[in-house]
Parts: C-alpha cells; sequence; structure tokens
C-alpha cells in the first residue's frame, strides 16, 4: 500500500473503549474533542540506566520497564444516562447501575480494578472505513477532569497502559513490553 498524501487531522480520529467481556462492551465516545495523545513510547519500553565512574560515561543497559500514558477529553451532554441501551464515560467507568455498562468486565485478570481497551482510528479517505488503528491494552483510567468552560464542559481522561502481556500497542504499529 502507498503512503497517504492526507495528513491526518483531530476530524479523522475516533476514540472507543472495550471491556474484556467476550464480545465486548463497547463506548465509542460522543464529541471527543480530537486530542488524544500518546506519551513514552519508545524502541525499548524500558528505563534506560546509564553508568558512570568518575564522571565519565562508561556504560548504559536497559532497566526497569516504563508504561505509556495517554489522554484525551470530551464535551460533556449528561454525566450518567442509566440507560440500558446508551451510556456515558461515567456509567462505563463506574459500570453504573441500569446502564449499558453495569456488567462490563475488566481486560486484565492480574488487576483487582478496572482495566480497558482503547482504540484509536482515523479515516483519512473518508470512505468510512479507519485506515489507521492503534489498539492501546490494558489501560487503566487514573484519573479524570471536569472542566467548565463557555466554550463547553469538558471531561479529559488519564490513563496508564499496561499491555496484554505482549504488547503495549497493536494495529497499524506494534509497541511490545520490554523484554
Amino acid at each position: 500500500m502507498a503512503l497517504s498524501n492526507i495528513i491526518q487531522t483531530s476530524r479523522h480520529g475516533s476514540v472507543e473503549l472495550r471491556d474484556g467481556t467476550g464480545t465486548p462492551l463497547t463506548l465509542t465516545l460522543r464529541y471527543d474533542r480530537g486530542d488524544f495523545s500518546v506519551s513514552g513510547l519508545s524502541p525499548d519500553m524500558c528505563e534506560i540506566v546509564t553508568f558512570a565512574a568518575r564522571h565519565v560515561h562508561i556504560g548504559h543497559a536497559k532497566g526497569a520497564p516504563t508504561y505509556p500514558t495517554l489522554s484525551f477529553s470530551l464535551f460533556v451532554t449528561d454525566y450518567t444516562s442509566g440507560d440500558v441501551t446508551l451510556g456515558t464515560i461515567q456509567d462505563f467507568l463506574h459500570a453504573q447501575s441500569g446502564s449499558a455498562y453495569a456488567s462490563r468486565v475488566s481486560v486484565a485478570s492480574n488487576y483487582d480494578g478496572f482495566a480497558c481497551d482503547i482504540h484509536w482510528d482515523a479515516d483519512t479517505d473518508e470512505d468510512g472505513t479507519a485506515d489507521n488503528q492503534l489498539v492501546f491494552h490494558g489501560c487503566v483510567v487514573s484519573s479524570y477532569d471536569l472542566a467548565e468552560g463557555d466554550d463547553g464542559t469538558t471531561i479529559t481522561c488519564n490513563a496508564t497502559v499496561y499491555g496484554d502481556g505482549t504488547n503495549y500497542v497493536s494495529g497499524d504499529i506494534t509497541v511490545p513490553m520490554a523484554s
């Protein structure tokens, strides 16, 4: 496949959260702001330990694994829906009783909280199919922030990507976990 000549912008992307049930419960973010960001990706996904003797660099080696972080925000229309077919991000994160996400399941069996996969898709040729897809595995939403403003009330979600045991990210690029 040839390289695209279309530069991706926020109008091309969408963000979806998926739980760990056999047929995943999904939440495609409604009115996301197009500010999805990821930091901390590297070729080795680990700290680099530097060794020096008498202030002279003598070597370096791989250290402890590192974990990427991501964030995104969306405009708020409702805080919780209590609707059995539709839901909000709060319904998804809190397994809100009476919502579509009351029975959501974590994707991580080695974590006693809730982890989900976060999918970022970009459609650059506007044919309705995602041309670029990235899946961030085992994400734990560490916090979310609410901000009121004249330009809209927003929620910003912050998450750490812990991986699925093999990869942190899969899709059009693969970022394997540190070995």
